[in-house]
């Protein structure tokens, strides 16, 4: 209809002026059907769309790979920028996190989401609750129906290439289907967490995830023989080191 496609040239211009809002500020960005796919070599930012959003104008930003504590301050920098030029979102929009997995061994990466798993409902209640039970951010056991359940399936998974098959889904809290054998660039992407401009929100989650992360290749806490449902250590004592 004619609606439809006024509302479409609305949406590509305003595409088109994010891109050039976070150019003139020294961010290096191309539109999402310029981006080739080459996640390794990527050095833009990629702007681009997502009809999971149910705000207005489904705007979706990507980063390249970012590393340590300079890659977030690029990530806040972008974070500025937007709230600077009044961007609004609403409840539908998520902070996705990807942790590239390609040097983690087979038992490191079922640590991970081991944890994640496990501590699911700990870690929402640090969440709004928009974000529970959210279709592009179910919990796992919605699955499987119970937590117990998938962690067996997960213990009997041979390789790590077995693990997406558990979860034919992108859209649980913790998306595992980029550890397919035929992609390039594996990692795990966590999607639990609600869009926000507060810096100090964004930067406890990454720098979480991240202690989780590198904790999951200790396996102080994380190791199957130490954390299971009814034998770990709480939420809270893991965030303050009481472990």
């Amino acid at each position: 209809s004619y609606d439809m496609y006024d509302y479409e040239v609305s949406e590509n211009h305003f595409l088109g002026k994010t891109v050039d809002v976070l150019k003139k500020e020294d961010i290096p960005t191309i539109h999402h059907k310029n981006f080739r796919g080459d996640w390794r070599r990527l050095r833009s930012w990629i702007v681009g769309f997502d009809n999971s959003i149910l705000y207005d104008f489904k705007i979706e930003i990507r980063s390249p790979i970012l590393k340590g504590e300079p890659g977030l301050k690029k990530l806040l920098k972008v974070v500025r920028i937007l709230e600077q030029n009044k961007y609004k979102f609403d409840n539908s929009c998520g902070l996705h996190v990807h942790i590239d997995m390609e040097n983690f061994s087979f038992k490191e990466i079922k640590n991970l989401i081991r944890f994640f798993v496990i501590y699911g409902d700990e870690i929402s209640e640090y969440l709004p609750q928009h974000r529970e039970n959210n279709s592009y951010c179910f919990p796992i056991e919605n699955v499987y129906g119970t937590k117990n359940k998938f962690l067996l399936a997960l213990d009997n998974c041979k390789d790590k290439y077995e693990i997406p098959r558990l979860l034919p889904s992108r859209h649980t809290k913790i998306n595992v289907a980029d550890l397919e054998r035929n992609v390039d660039s594996k990692n795990i992407e966590f999607r639990q967490h609600h869009m926000t401009f507060k810096e100090e929100e964004i930067k406890n989650w990454i720098r979480f995830i991240a202690f989780i992360a590198r904790e999951s290749r200790i396996g102080r806490f994380i190791d199957r023989a130490q954390l299971t449902l009814k034998n770990k250590p709480s939420l809270n004592d893991i965030i303050t080191g009481n472990v």
